[in-house]
């Protein structure tokens, strides 16, 4: 088996995220449960970055091994069965997990999008599943709650390409569509040389303009649902958020800097909504 299981607890214990999640303390009966779709995205997401034809191994058995979920072959010994339980428990469709994989199968393939569209499209793959599993653990899951979560979660994703301008370029893979960089007069051999321009810095710009209208399309979520489920959903959207701030702040420079957000600000974040949700404020 080329997956070990004893990776599972270092994995969700020191992977660095800028989008807070495992320090919620207000939805403890639901963190085994994202604990196991966490490490499920991670596990799949980290593939990608491998070489290709160990990854496409990697790739292949991971789909073998979600299939024995939804088999009723997962035993205490399988790397997933903690998934196995979360799935069985909410009925989480199958096509959320495949989603997520075939979209680091593309990452393999395609390193290039033309237009914003195309990115759009890579996005229902790689980012909106992991929102409309949230809602089916929530209990929350229904045409008009999906349709804005897919919106926080395609602009989260965005926002992540964003950040990770320079990182990306390192494996060769650009996730600015080509009409933007024509369009911004940007050169994409100067992206994988780490040379900032003001053109590169306008056309990030607009690129985190974009994301952000993209977040706030995604608000309504957070009235739509109940209780300590809209704390979460507030969180995203606020980190989201912070970490366009961030790149503000650096002036664009994404392709010589990531911007950085601490513990202490997310901490910050979560801490707020906490106070405004006991007190009956408006969250976001």
């Amino acid at each position: 088996m080329i997956f070990k299981k004893s990776t599972k607890k270092n994995l969700i214990k020191n992977s660095y995220e800028n989008f807070p999640l495992w320090s919620s303390i207000y939805l403890r009966k639901f963190m085994p449960d994202f604990a196991s779709i966490y490490f499920f995205c991670r596990t799949v997401d980290d593939i990608s970055d491998l070489k290709k034809d160990i990854a496409i191994l990697k790739l292949k058995e991971t789909e073998k091994l979600l299939l024995r979920c939804y088999e009723d072959k997962c035993d205490n010994d399988d790397i997933f069965f903690d998934l196995y339980k979360t799935i069985k428990k909410y009925d989480i469709p199958q096509k959320n997990f495949q989603d997520l994989i075939k979209s680091n199968y593309q990452d393999l393939n395609i390193n290039r999008y033309n237009t914003f569209e195309d990115l759009i499209s890579y996005c229902n793959l790689s980012a909106n599943p992991v929102g409309r599993i949230v809602l089916k653990i929530f209990n929350e899951s229904n045409s008009s709650n999906i349709k804005f979560s897919d919106e926080i979660c395609t602009g989260l994703q965005i926002v992540n390409f964003i950040q990770d301008v320079k990182r990306d370029s390192k494996l060769n893979r650009i996730y600015i569509p080509k009409n933007d960089l024509v369009n911004f007069g940007v050169n994409e051999d100067d992206i994988f040389k780490g040379k900032s321009s003001k053109e590169f810095r306008n056309m990030i710009k607009f690129q985190c303009d974009r994301a952000e209208e993209i977040l706030e399309n995604g608000k309504p979520l957070v009235n739509q649902i109940s209780c300590t489920k809209k704390i979460p959903i507030s969180i995203f959207i606020q980190s989201g958020k912070l970490v366009i701030k961030k790149i503000r702040s650096i002036d664009y420079e994404t392709i010589t800097t990531r911007p950085f957000v601490s513990q202490f600000d997310k901490s910050i974040i979560i801490i707020k909504t906490l106070i405004n949700f006991l007190l009956g404020r408006k969250l976001i």
